[in-house]
């Protein structure tokens, strides 16, 4: 049985709440988190926000989970920020760094999800149909796990089912101004 939880909400955080409450987790408490700027946590919050996420799955898919996250902490560049955005952890291009999101959000490049039967990787510079999307795939049957995978969203459920090393080189590859680049051509792309 999964742990209740106290959850800090954003107007971003309602699908991790419906996400985790689907799971049958109960919360505690919902209040606002206090803010020192738009999209801004102090770090003990975001910390202690990210641990309870991770910690609210139990069994073989949390810690899957939490080796996943670790994998990628340590394999993410310089300039990343992570925090809860769009109800779930993950790594974002600050506002400070890149304040001209088309939603006025921060730019997503790494996200993890607990889903209801999964969990989600959100691999945000494997842009559908691009030459690391491709090389991604390729590097990933050669290792003869089976790819459970849509335009960037890796789902696993055990440890053993993902590749750490290949997971750690795709999140090392790409910089901040890599994955702004690819933002503004996939923009560019969608005006035309």
């Amino acid at each position: 049985m999964l742990r209740s939880y106290e959850i800090y909400m954003d107007s971003s955080s309602w699908v991790g709440l419906t996400s985790l409450v689907s799971l049958g987790v109960p919360p505690k408490r919902v209040r606002s988190a206090p803010r020192t700027g738009f999209g801004t946590y102090p770090e003990s919050m975001v910390a202690t926000e990210v641990r309870e996420y991770l910690d609210a799955v139990d069994g073989e898919r949390g810690t899957a989970l939490r080796a996943v996250f670790d994998t990628v902490g340590e394999a993410m560049p310089e300039g990343f920020e992570l925090g809860i955005h769009f109800g779930m952890p993950g790594w974002v291009v600050p506002l400070s760094t890149y304040p001209t999101t088309y939603n006025g959000k921060p730019l997503a490049y790494v996200s993890l999800a607990a889903q209801k039967n999964y969990n989600s990787l959100y691999l945000m510079c494997l842009a559908a149909g691009s030459d690391e999307e491709k090389a991604f795939r390729d590097a990933w049957v050669a290792t003869g796990r089976t790819l459970d995978m849509g335009k960037s969203c890796l789902r696993f459920r055990t440890a053993d089912s993902v590749d750490l090393e290949l997971i750690a080189h795709t999140v090392a590859a790409t910089s901040v101004d890599d994955l702004i680049s690819l933002y503004e051509a996939s923009r560019a792309a969608a005006r035309r």
